[in-house]
């Protein structure tokens, strides 16, 4: 009886994040009810919560002029929640939870319910159907060119957060508790590969981004990031970088090439790599440690940075501060809150990052050398909770660069890559951008150095990276700690 209470609050804490929409107008004399007998039954069907993906059963009863319903996740014979505020016309209904969160939807052509489960900016993608829907079938998404398959490649990963592709479909995973495996081209994952650093796991850091040498064929060398911890013990960590030969199942000769100065406690360590166009730098983004906000603005710290090195570690001559008195040789841009993707432009050969702002203000970036990126000084968000950010004294001050593009209130953004391939040939150049927060995919379509079309893709999950593969389909790693999905998306079949 206990175990059954404290899921029935775990699943209200959850659904009461959500904030209240308002609630539809009383039914009562509604003459089009007669007409939609349609919904009434049941439907099942799965929606996603913070690493878990939840079952649930919604039953719809129409009786004259009044609807009624319940809304259940099964565990041990548990009775579900009431439904209320129906509204229900034509092919479309919606309905409230008793703790505030709304369905809206409609009938598809295949007798499916599909909708979303809104309460304020953040919803969940609702799909049911009048059978038990399996969590990993394909789902059809709408867009603007067109609609698109997503499917589940592979699952059973915890946490997973960089990849990069091998031959033959295969493609090489991070997870983040410091484990690195090989997803097989049928999806099947691979035995752990031995010979990753030991990382530390406080404050969600660990093994962060993987990505193959541009040399790969004739070297099989692998660069990690990983949360380095301090050889003295603590929480004191920092983000480091290693390049390691590939075989066998194993990593040799591994090399660490970069360490973040300074080690400190905190989160916010960034982690996301990616090799310049000609393969001659290393480019690696950092964060400002959570609470270290200002070394973001001082030369002495690579806190809030972004770094540019050669393959080798070495320190590229023409890197802006070389020659700056007291400043890290490494560092390449600055002022940066934290890092969480980052792209090679196609057409330019410009680097592109994107960043989580505070609550507020997530940002795109063009990085350029020596540039100032202006965190914590400006900013389009604000403190968790509301308030101005510490430090803070607007949108602009001169001397510090804008960004491209931002979301205001976050999307919770990450991964990013620029779309190549044959197989979206509309999306040539676009942006995708990943949203932890609001469980998407960002479609920016960009023009130049300018966003001048925006697309929210919905997934249903914490997306933490996107990369497009060789063979041009588009590949998604959800953020689930005990099923972790790479998600695969090409045009609907």
């Amino acid at each position: 009886m206990l175990k059954q209470t404290l899921y029935w609050l775990l699943l209200s804490m959850i659904l009461s994040s959500f904030q209240t929409l308002a609630d539809s107008p009383a039914l009562a004399g509604n003459s089009e009810l007669s007409n939609n007998a349609k919904f009434t039954g049941t439907w099942y069907g799965h929606i996603t919560m913070p690493n878990a993906g939840l079952l649930i059963i919604v039953t719809l009863e129409q009786s004259g002029n009044h609807w009624s319903g319940t809304f259940v996740v099964p565990n041990q014979g548990a009775t579900g929640m009431p439904l209320d505020n129906f509204s229900v016309s034509d092919n479309q209904i919606a309905f409230s939870t008793p703790t505030g969160s709304r369905f809206e939807g409609q009938l598809d052509d295949n007798q499916r319910l599909q909708g979303t489960l809104t309460q304020g900016t953040v919803q969940r993608a609702v799909n049911l159907g009048r059978e038990v829907i399996d969590p990993n079938a394909t789902i059809t998404l709408s867009s603007r060119w067109g609609d698109i398959d997503v499917e589940t490649f592979a699952s059973g990963l915890v946490r997973p957060w960089g990849m990069d592709f091998l031959a033959n479909g295969r493609i090489l995973v991070t997870e983040l508790p410091g484990r690195l495996r090989i997803v097989e081209a049928d999806g099947s994952l691979g035995a752990p590969i031995s010979g990753v650093p030991t990382v530390n796991q406080i404050n969600p850091a660990g093994l962060f981004d993987v990505v193959l040498a541009p040399d790969f064929d004739e070297s099989q060398r692998i660069y990690l990031s990983w949360a380095k911890p301090d050889a003295a013990g603590g929480n004191a960590a920092s983000t480091s970088v290693a390049h390691a030969r590939l075989a066998d199942g194993a990593l040799h000769d591994f090399t660490e090439i970069f360490s973040a100065y300074p080690k400190v406690p905190g989160w916010h360590y960034g982690g996301r790599m990616v090799f310049s166009a000609d393969g001659q730098y290393l480019f690696l983004g950092l964060g400002d440690r959570g609470d270290q906000l200002m070394q973001s603005q001082q030369l002495d710290s690579h806190t809030g940075t972004l770094i540019r090195i050669h393959p080798d570690g070495s320190v590229p001559s023409d890197n802006p501060f070389v020659n700056t008195e007291g400043a890290l040789p490494e560092i390449y841009s600055y002022g940066h809150r934290n890092i969480q993707g980052l792209d090679i432009q196609p057409t330019t050969g410009k680097v592109w990052a994107t960043e989580h702002g505070p609550q507020g203000g997530d940002e795109v970036n063009t990085p350029e050398a020596g540039k100032n990126y202006g965190w914590p000084i400006i900013t389009h968000g604000e403190e968790y909770g509301g308030g101005e950010v510490p430090f803070a004294v607007g949108f602009k001050k001169d001397g510090m660069e804008q960004p491209v593009w931002h979301w205001t209130p976050s999307i919770g953004v990450s991964g990013m890559s620029f779309y190549h391939g044959d197989k979206f040939p509309a999306w040539q150049g676009n942006i995708l951008a990943t949203g932890l927060r609001d469980r998407n995919v960002a479609r920016l379509e960009v023009d130049g150095d300018r966003v001048i079309h925006q697309e929210m893709l919905p997934m249903n999950y914490r997306i933490r990276e996107v990369k497009v593969g060789p063979d041009g389909y588009i590949y998604l790693l959800t953020d689930e700690q005990g099923n972790g999905k790479i998600l695969r998306l090409r045009p609907a079949q």
